[in-house]
């Protein structure tokens, strides 16, 4: 795995697939910043300036993942999957359909995903401490030892530089390529079976809310879960694709 940490990027997600479309990354890479100054967010919107956050992108083969996992929601699959890792932190933080990441009522991230070349490129915005918006409040340590866990939920066994690099009081760019085996994701623990079962289970905290569609904004008061990951309102479907 390749770990690329930026003491400030336009945006991670961005660069990864520059990088993935110029063959600079042919397996799996991870890379990583605190300050972003133009990042995505779902629907195109922009996603920036608060006061702390985490930002993550990362890209693995397709091949890797479990088949059965429905394409148009492979956002729900790796929310689900890296919201283990937040909850190690925070035990009251669930995933809105499809992609966001809540605490309480209050949004704290998000999660946006894409099919490019061989690779699921993945992205993730934290918000760990911002006025405007929901935080999660850790200190920095922590913030460090949650992106470690995320590491950890993504394949990487031997997270100690990652971690020593980091801890560092101000911290400078770095590259470095993992010497550790890679995780297949083909387990159980990782089936898309697995996974959904678990998002299964929290989906009922999504009807006091709302989500987006290319014809506005929906409720999902009414809203029926489908084992593809799409819901119901009545006689109309609708799916994540993000």
């Amino acid at each position: 795995m390749q770990l690329k940490y930026f003491t400030s990027i336009p945006s991670t997600q961005l660069q990864l697939l520059d990088d993935i479309k110029a063959s600079l990354i042919t397996k799996s890479a991870f890379y990583l910043s605190f300050n972003q100054t133009s990042g995505i967010g779902s629907r195109g919107n922009s996603w920036q300036n608060v006061e702390s956050g985490i930002y993550l992108s990362f890209c693995v083969e397709i091949k890797n993942l479990d088949p059965a996992i429905p394409p148009a929601s492979f956002s729900i699959y790796m929310g689900r999957l890296l919201l283990e890792a937040v909850l190690r932190f925070n035990k009251d933080v669930w995933l809105k359909w499809p992609n966001d990441f809540y605490l309480e009522d209050k949004k704290v991230g998000g999660l946006i995903s894409q099919k490019t070349s061989k690779f699921l490129v993945v992205g993730l915005g934290l918000n760990i401490k911002d006025t405007s918006f929901g935080g999660l409040g850790l200190p920095r340590q922590d913030s460090i030892n949650l992106i470690v866990e995320i590491l950890k939920e993504i394949g990487l066994k031997d997270t100690s530089l990652v971690k020593s690099l980091l801890s560092k009081d101000s911290p400078s760019s770095f590259d470095i390529k993992s010497l550790s085996d890679e995780r297949v994701f083909l387990t159980e623990k990782n089936s898309w079976k697995d996974i959904f079962s678990k998002y299964r289970l929290e989906f009922s905290r999504n009807r006091a809310f709302s989500t987006h569609s290319k014809n506005g904004v929906i409720s999902l008061k009414d809203s029926v879960l489908l084992d593809d990951g799409s819901i119901q309102i009545g006689q109309d479907f609708y799916y994540s694709m993000r």
